[in-house]
């Protein structure tokens, strides 16, 4: 951990300090990235649609997987290696053919398009790349495996028995459901929104391909500045920022959750 984590993230810090004159590094402390970087209604922009795009994207994967999750973890049927399967296999596909597969069917002359088309629902092919529909819808189909799989462990730790109690007492499945197994399970719901929260808002693979160069992420911002312009320095007060941001929303959002619920290690 020391040798492959916290000495390059010293390091990033220790560059994000440095100039960068002529094209060159300047190895002299200052603190002109940081000041470029926040004090620039541009950068801001680009700041605040990261972190939007991160929370909505978010938002989607518990909504959406948390039943996943739910049905995986109580079924008990013979097809629930099958089921398994189908929610990890994405992982096994590298994240740029998946991004390259959704340019096939995001496209304006792509599968969504010409199904719209076809059916008569739109009269022209609408825009679902390089903006913020495209990217969240893509990115929340990368990261559902990343809340579905811990979430699973965390409900099936619930005994089935306090729901039936809870049934057998008078309440509806729905009843029993938002007063007895979500509250239960509201330590899973923010460990895994913490790791869906933080790999959407430093991803990187998915808005280079989907969002491209005309909508730009920090992650895909610090690669420009680091890969293209060659600023070390800048990209790396970019990271830095994004680390810290990212880092300080999952502190308050599981200390929220910690209080709202009482619930041990939220």
């Amino acid at each position: 951990m020391g040798l492959f984590f916290f000495i390059p993230l010293v390091l990033l810090l220790s560059y994000s300090f440095f100039g960068y004159v002529g094209g060159e590094v300047s190895f002299h402390p200052t603190l002109v990235n940081y000041a470029k970087l926040l004090g620039s209604s541009f950068y801001w922009g680009i700041i605040l649609r990261t972190f939007l795009v991160a929370t909505v994207s978010t938002a989607f994967t518990v909504v959406l997987g948390y039943p996943v999750a739910y049905q995986l973890a109580r079924t008990r049927t013979r097809m629930r290696p099958l089921l398994l399967l189908a929610v990890v296999a994405p992982l096994l596909i590298g994240g740029v053919v998946r991004g390259y597969g959704w340019i096939l069917i995001l496209d304006q002359q792509g599968v969504v398009n010409s199904l719209l088309l076809g059916l008569h629902v739109v009269k022209n092919p609408i825009h679902l790349l390089f903006n913020f529909t495209g990217l969240v819808l893509t990115m929340v189909e990368v990261l559902l495996p990343f809340f579905i799989l811990p979430m699973m462990g965390v409900i099936a730790n619930i005994d089935p028995a306090v729901e039936r109690a809870a049934l057998s007492v008078g309440a509806s499945r729905l009843q029993a459901l938002f007063r007895v197994t979500l509250p239960l399970s509201a330590h899973g719901i923010a460990a895994g929104a913490s790791i869906v929260f933080s790999l959407a808002s430093s991803i990187f693979v998915i808005p280079q391909i989907i969002g491209g160069a005309s909508y730009l992420v920090l992650s895909t911002l610090a690669y420009q500045q680091i890969g293209t312009v060659g600023d070390w320095p800048f990209g790396s007060a970019i990271s830095v920022v994004m680390l810290v941001i990212t880092m300080a929303v999952l502190a308050v959002g599981n200390v929220f959750v910690a209080r709202r619920f009482k619930v041990a290690g939220a």
